[in-house]
């Protein structure tokens, strides 16, 4: 039988590192490179002392003790740590922060406006276009009583009667080239 060397598979090893001293190939020996200099301690200060304690200044005086009781502290904790004044519990505001009443009109608006904007696009569609702009007529009336959406709601009924005008415009030139095609008789 024949052996393999350590590794099972007949694994190459690594060569041996150089020994000191010597160099690789390629690269000029070790010994060609100047050592490092030592170090100026010129440019290095002296380690910095630690100051005194009379250096520090005093410390701050402690602040008034509070109007009301410490509260208790944690069950096996010896006396209670007061609560920082900015997490003290304080009592609710008699009266919530009201909210904004909701708009009455404002979706009629922005139904206004994007039923325009359908009616506009499926102008070539005489099915589609008029029923929406009709009905975006509509609700862009009633969308401006809402102060807020009053131009929306203008746009809107804008929109919609270009689209009614655009399905007209389109229903006529449909009969001029049905007559162009074919003459009536």
């Amino acid at each position: 039988m024949h052996e393999q060397p350590s590794g099972g598979t007949g694994a190459q090893h690594p060569p041996e590192p150089p020994a000191s001293g010597s160099s690789l190939p390629g690269f000029p020996p070790l010994s060609a490179y100047p050592p490092p200099l030592p170090a100026d301690p010129a440019l290095y200060p002296a380690d910095p002392t630690i100051p005194s304690s009379n250096w520090y200044p005093p410390p701050p005086a402690v602040p008034p003790s509070y109007p009301y009781p410490l509260p208790p502290g944690y069950p096996g904790q010896p006396g209670g740590y007061p609560y920082p004044l900015a997490m003290m519990p304080t009592a609710a505001p008699a009266f919530p922060y009201p909210y904004a009443p909701p708009d009455p009109n404002g979706g009629m608006a922005i139904a206004a406006l994007i039923l325009g904007i359908v009616s506009i696009v499926f102008a070539w569609t005489i099915v589609c276009s008029i029923p929406f702009a009709i009905v975006g007529i509509v609700m862009g009336e009633l969308g401006r009583q809402s102060a807020p959406k009053r131009a929306m709601a203008t746009w809107g009924i804008a929109l919609s009667i270009a689209g009614i005008l655009l399905s007209l415009a389109w229903i006529a030139l449909q009969v001029a080239f049905v007559y162009a095609i074919s003459p009536p008789s």
